[in-house]
């Protein structure tokens, strides 16, 4: 049987031209080495966000008081020229320039037009402008590429599953809500019944909030006297169809009662 051999090994670092590595490392410019950490920057993106300090009065107002009292301004820090929040660099009201901060931060090879979250996260770790989700997100949605190409993070619905097919007009119906709707003659609100064979609609304008009381008697004044009653109604779950009144009164009526379920799309 072979025998395991043990070595111990003891590193020291050696400054000069034996750790070159290293020492080439730490003369990094310090402009670059807070990057390093998460995203690498441009020094010539970063030549651009300090000059944008000359054109927005407000960061120079900052800058200005910050030299004059080093104490005011607390979330702000002025050291070596540069402007930091919270030890971020400061970006200016610069439109072109914070276009390309996000193009750069979701665009590039590196980035891979990841998510707002993903490409808010990138820029706020190391730097800092009011409003920045705000204007991720809609860099995002407005995206070309992320339109044409970006996969649905969903689960698939899965495949159809319709209902049977009713046997007669009228004896199966489909009930939901229109709802949020302008005020029109004290209406806001559209109880729409459909006959799922002939697919006939019937809209009767309602006023929101209603009681499932009220909602039995527009369904029985405009629907049950012109067709009568039927025997099934598919709807959702909401409040209404769920309500004890309104199931005990099909139940006496001898309607079947089908809901929806909720997680599952495709039974719709």
């Amino acid at each position: 049987m072979a025998k395991l051999m043990h070595f111990d090994y003891e590193i020291k670092y050696k400054r000069g031209v034996e750790n070159s590595a290293a020492d080439a490392l730490s003369r990094v410019p310090e402009t670059m080495v807070y990057a390093l950490t998460s995203y690498i920057i441009p020094l010539e993106l970063i030549s651009k966000i300090r000059s944008a300090w000359e054109s927005d009065p407000q960061l120079q107002q900052i800058i200005t008081e910050k030299q004059q009292k080093p104490d005011s301004h607390p979330k702000f820090s002025w050291q070596k020229g540069e402007l930091r929040r919270y030890g971020k660099l400061v970006v200016g009201n610069d439109l072109q320039l914070k276009a390309q901060i996000l193009s750069l931060f979701h665009e590039s090879s590196l980035a891979c037009h990841s998510g707002a979250l993903a490409t808010y996260k990138r820029i706020s770790a190391l730097l800092y402008w009011p409003k920045m989700m705000k204007e991720v997100r809609e860099f995002v949605r407005v995206c070309a590429v992320c339109q044409r190409f970006k996969a649905g993070n969903s689960p698939p619905a899965g495949l159809l599953q319709p209902l049977p097919l009713p046997a007669s007009i009228f004896t199966d119906l489909a009930m939901d809500f229109v709802e949020a709707l302008p005020i029109s003659q004290e209406k806001n609100a559209i109880l729409v019944v459909v006959d799922r064979l002939s697919k006939y609609a019937h809209f009767m304008a309602m006023t929101h909030p209603f009681t499932s009381k009220q909602v039995a008697e527009t369904f029985m004044n405009s629907v049950f006297k012109l067709h009568g009653m039927p025997t099934k109604i598919v709807s959702d779950r909401g409040a209404t169809f769920m309500s004890a009144f309104w199931t005990d009164f099909f139940a006496l009526l001898g309607v079947d009662l089908l809901y929806s379920t909720t997680y599952h799309p495709e039974r719709n």
